[in-house]
């Protein structure tokens, strides 16, 4: 009785922690991060920017079916609650938990470039660029629980910086102001895995348009979705 009680509990803990975790990654057709869509328990689904705010949230009814573009999010049904008026200034009024998933956020009184942005969603902890950090990506992520997200700087070519260059071990790398002028901007790889576009070259019609390689692809646990 007694292994069986540790058991349920191993896997009653392994399950809350998988269900907060970086569900899906979108670009826009110019390589820009369009959101990282974090994914919590009855399908809920918050997108974050580049910088930790809630840009969108609620129920995924697409649940599974990631070759579908959530373009909008159901209500999700559950107990919500948020932060009241006598909470810090920085995030008064804001999420404070989706069913049995707590947020918490930094204060006005942390870092500066830190202040109203997501500190923790369940046993996530985030990070974020400070604002003596490159130009290009002060004030961005810089972690997600283990995952540590990188930005391309100033130091980098005009269409590659502020733009996604890793997440974990993931590389992410796109076609420059080399390349022809109908691909420039667009993600090029995830993880080695390539994508080509159609050129000035090709049929009017199909300029730009995604020539070779799969929109929706997973690479090391996070799916990643090119729209094109």
């Amino acid at each position: 009785m007694k292994k069986l009680i540790v058991s349920f509990l191993v896997l009653f803990i392994s399950q809350w922690a998988i269900a907060q975790q970086i569900g899906r990654v979108l670009f826009t057709k110019n390589g820009q991060l369009e959101s990282i869509e974090m994914e919590l328990p009855e399908t809920v689904v918050l997108k974050l920017s580049k910088d930790g705010q809630i840009s969108q949230w609620g129920a995924n009814r697409y649940a599974g079916r990631d070759e579908i573009l959530r373009e909008k999010l159901d209500p999700y049904v559950g107990r919500v609650e948020y932060y009241r008026e006598n909470d810090n200034e920085a995030f008064r009024g804001k999420i404070r938990s989706i069913g049995t998933i707590a947020i918490t956020y930094y204060a006005s009184f942390d870092n500066p470039a830190f202040a109203g942005k997501i500190k923790s969603i369940g046993s996530l902890q985030f990070d974020y660029y400070t604002l003596r950090d490159n130009e290009a990506f002060k004030g961005n992520i810089k972690r997600i629980g283990n995952a540590d997200i990188a930005w391309y700087s100033t130091f980098d070519l005009d269409d590659l910086k502020g733009k996604l260059k890793s997440i974990g071990n993931t590389s992410i790398t796109y076609y420059s102001s080399l390349d022809d002028t109908f691909i420039r901007g667009k993600v090029k790889s995830i993880g080695g895995s390539t994508y080509q576009y159609y050129t000035s070259f090709d049929r009017k019609e199909l300029r730009g348009l995604l020539k070779s390689g799969q929109p929706v692809r997973t690479v090391n646990g996070i799916k990643y979705l090119v729209r094109f």
